[in-house]
């Protein structure tokens, strides 16, 4: 109860500051632009009675009012309904810390502050703080409702297959995990009968009004049919996308790794030789994206004597291993004495025969 009432709360400023005019005591019956046929209506009209959005102009004296479904939402503005709902002991922590501090620099400011301090954005993405005053697109809605769902806990199991989404590969790979998952939640259904994302449109007032209600409320969810479900993996520990910044400590067994294509690895420790290697056989780099020493930051294609970074990455499988692991791997897969003959993780990847001296050479990882 603590927590809707918050959620009450934050709505009412953020979406009467610009669409609420003093109702004078008269309620909502009905919107002009909304009518019961509309898609959205049950979702609106339920929000707009439990008080979480209003119209944009205020009813008339037989309570109808305009509620602009089509209008557009801002990262700001969807930001900070969800962290609301989430985090609503943080905000007053926050909001006091700022003022405190001299005041926040803008009305989303303690938000998106956050936000970032949860973990339910990064400092940079989005565009940073600044960058809140934009319109939210539909894959960055889903990103956002994603890891909501894994601060309730909802992530874990199955996922909905790609290909029950049509524009699947229209979707930004950091991306689709996420879609996938709303999918699956019930919180989206898509932009039309066939399921259709639309990734880069525009998130407007009568979506985020549906997918908000649906967070808040599972009863409200679509149900998915079990027969569309893929295996997922039940994670623990942290994830990233493969690459992109990251810290050494979240490098471990049970952290997740998401490639470039959307896939997910999670992240297992295999004894090769006297070393435990983490990563061996799985095709991911753990490595890449971790500051370095001299102030830059790990990056996949480059090898470690030229950025001081104590792992090497290998180019040809993906994998990004330290340079005593890179040695038991050497010796691991160590080819039979002959051409054609191959044991190890890489088989012949890393071993070229040479018929000048007849012999296998070693050559990765390059």
């Amino acid at each position: 109860m603590k927590k809707l009432l918050s959620v009450i709360l934050c709505l009412v400023v953020l979406f009467g500051a610009t669409t609420t005019f003093g109702y004078a005591g008269t309620s909502v019956k009905a919107f002009s632009d909304v009518p019961a046929s509309r898609w959205s209506y049950d979702a609106i009209m339920k929000m707009v009675d439990k008080g979480l959005f209003n119209g944009k102009t205020p009813p008339d004296a037989s309570g109808v009012g305009s509620f602009a479904p089509e209008d557009t939402m801002t990262r700001a503005e969807f930001i900070t309904v969800v962290v609301r709902y989430l985090y609503p002991s943080a905000v007053e922590s926050m909001s006091a810390k700022l003022n405190g501090a001299g005041g926040a620099s803008t009305w989303y400011t303690v938000y998106h502050q956050v936000a970032v301090e949860q973990g339910l954005l990064k400092k940079s993405e989005l565009g940073g703080h600044d960058g809140m005053t934009k319109n939210m697109n539909r894959q960055e809605m889903a990103m956002v409702l994603s890891r909501a769902c894994d601060v309730l806990n909802e992530v874990k199991g199955s996922v909905i297959s790609n290909y029950r989404i049509p524009d699947y590969e229209s979707i930004g790979t950091a991306y689709r995990w996420d879609v996938r998952v709303v999918y699956t939640k019930g919180l989206i259904t898509g932009v039309d009968q066939h399921g259709t994302f639309a990734p880069l449109a525009t998130l407007t007032r009568e979506q985020a009004s549906t997918v908000l209600y649906r967070l808040t409320d599972p009863s409200a969810r679509v149900k998915v049919d079990d027969g569309v479900l893929i295996p997922g993996v039940a994670e623990e520990g942290t994830s990233w996308v493969e690459g992109e910044h990251h810290e050494i400590k979240d490098v471990k067994v049970g952290a997740t790794v998401i490639k470039k294509d959307g896939t997910r690895v999670v992240l297992t420790a295999t004894k090769v030789r006297d070393l435990t290697i983490l990563g061996y056989g799985q095709g991911v780099d753990p490595y890449s994206g971790i500051p370095l020493a001299n102030g830059s930051v790990a990056k996949e294609g480059t090898a470690s004597w030229y950025d001081y970074s104590p792992w090497i990455y290998d180019k040809i499988t993906g994998s990004m291993h330290s340079d005593k692991e890179w040695q038991a791997i050497e010796s691991a897969t160590f080819p039979g004495r002959e051409p054609g003959a191959y044991d190890g993780e890489v088989r012949n990847l890393y071993w070229k025969w040479s018929t000048e001296m007849n012999e296998w050479l070693y050559f990765g990882p390059f």
